[in-house]
C-alpha cells in the first residue's frame, strides 16, 4: 500500500511518464456524468418531456410535481440520479483512492475536511469572492434601472432560499451540488497528485480542460457564444481553486465554500432583487472573477517557480 507524499520543493519525478490513478479517475467521472446524460435522454423520451437536459433541470430544482404523473420512472429515482451525477468527480476521487491507497488514502482525503486546517480569513475570502462580485454587478444594474430596487424580497422565505434552496440555497450547493459534489475529486485527489507531477500551472491547466469538457453536455442546447464562454469560465476558474487549495493549506472546506459561492451567488441575488431577473446584470462579477482567476493564476505560478509549494498527494 503506497502512503501519501509530501513535497515542499516542487515536482516530484516519478518512475512512470502517465498518471494511470488520474486518467482512471476523470473516466470514472465523466463515465457517470455523460452515461447518465443519456439515461435522462431516454426517461424524458418516454415521459413526453421535452429532452433529457429539461428533465435534468427540473429533477434538480425540485420542481417535478407538476408532471410527476407522467414520469415513466419515479421522481425519487431521478433525484438520486442527479445527485450520482453532480458527484461523480467526488465518487470517482473516493473509489480511485480506495483502490491505490486503501484505508490510509480514504484518511488523508478525510484529514482534508479539517475545518481548522485554514484560518477564517479564508472562509471570509471564499464567501465574500463571489457574493461582493455578484452584489457590485447587481448594484451597479439597480443604479442604471432603479425600478429594480422596487422588486427587493426580504423575508424569511427569501432568507430560507438562500441558505437552503434548491436554486439558490448556500448550504445547499455546499453539501447537495457542486461543492461537495466536485471540490474533494478534483481538489481533493487529482490536484495534489497532477501539482506533484507538473506544477500548480500545468496542473490548473489540465484541469481545467477536463473540468471545462466535463460540463459539455449541459451547455450543448446553447448558443455557440454562450458555450465558448461558459467553458472559458470554468476553465479559467480552475486556477481560481488552486490558488485557494495550496494557500488556505488544501481545506476541501474553503474550496466547496468558494465552489458554491459561485454556483449559488447569482441566484441568491434573483431571489432578493426579482427584477434582476431576464438581465444580463452577472456579467461584470464573471468578468471580475475571470480577470481575478488569471491573476491569482500569475500570483501561484510565480511563487511556485520561486519558493516552491507543499501539497499532499494519495499515491
Amino acid at each position: 500500500m503506497n502512503l501519501p507524499e509530501q513535497t515542499k520543493t516542487g515536482k516530484t519525478n516519478f518512475d512512470s511518464k502517465i498518471d494511470w490513478p488520474v486518467i482512471a479517475f476523470f473516466v470514472i467521472a465523466y463515465g457517470l456524468a455523460w452515461g447518465l446524460v443519456l439515461v435522462f435522454n431516454a426517461v424524458a423520451a418516454a415521459s413526453g418531456v421535452e429532452n433529457g437536459l429539461t428533465l435534468m433541470a427540473l429533477t434538480e430544482s425540485l420542481e417535478l410535481a407538476p408532471i410527476a404523473d407522467q414520469l415513466a420512472v419515479p421522481g425519487w429515482i431521478l433525484y438520486v440520479l442527479t445527485r450520482v451525477q453532480d458527484f461523480s468527480f467526488t465518487i470517482a476521487g473516493v473509489v480511485v483512492t480506495a483502490v491505490i491507497a486503501g484505508r490510509a488514502g480514504l484518511k488523508i482525503l478525510g484529514k482534508k475536511f479539517n475545518p481548522r486546517l485554514a484560518s477564517w480569513r479564508w472562509y471570509g475570502a471564499a464567501l465574500l469572492l463571489p457574493y461582493g462580485l455578484f452584489g457590485a454587478a447587481a448594484l451597479l444594474t439597480i443604479a442604471s434601472d432603479p425600478a429594480i430596487l422596487e422588486t427587493i424580497n426580504i423575508s424569511l422565505q427569501s432568507l430560507w432560499a438562500v441558505l437552503f434552496g434548491a436554486q439558490a440555497g448556500l448550504i445547499f450547493y455546499m453539501l447537495l451540488r457542486g461543492g461537495m459534489g466536485e471540490e474533494p475529486g478534483l481538489r481533493g485527489f487529482a490536484l495534489p497528485r497532477l501539482q506533484l507531477r507538473y506544477g500548480p500551472t500545468i496542473a490548473s491547466f489540465i484541469i481545467g480542460l477536463l473540468w471545462a469538457g466535463w460540463h459539455l453536455p449541459v451547455y450543448i442546447q446553447s448558443e455557440v457564444v454562450s458555450v465558448i464562454v461558459s467553458l472559458l469560465l470554468a476553465f479559467s476558474f480552475s486556477f481560481l481553486f488552486t490558488f485557494f487549495y495550496n494557500y488556505a493549506r488544501e481545506s476541501l472546506w474553503v474550496v466547496i465554500l468558494l465552489h458554491a459561492g459561485m454556483n449559488a451567488g447569482d441566484n441568491a441575488f434573483e431571489v432578493i432583487f426579482p427584477g434582476l431577473i431576464d438581465t444580463d446584470w452577472q456579467i461584470p462579477a464573471y468578468l471580475g472573477l475571470f480577470l481575478l482567476s488569471i491573476i491569482l493564476g500569475i500570483v501561484t505560478w510565480r511563487r511556485s517557480r520561486k519558493q516552491g509549494f507543499e501539497v499532499t498527494a494519495i499515491m
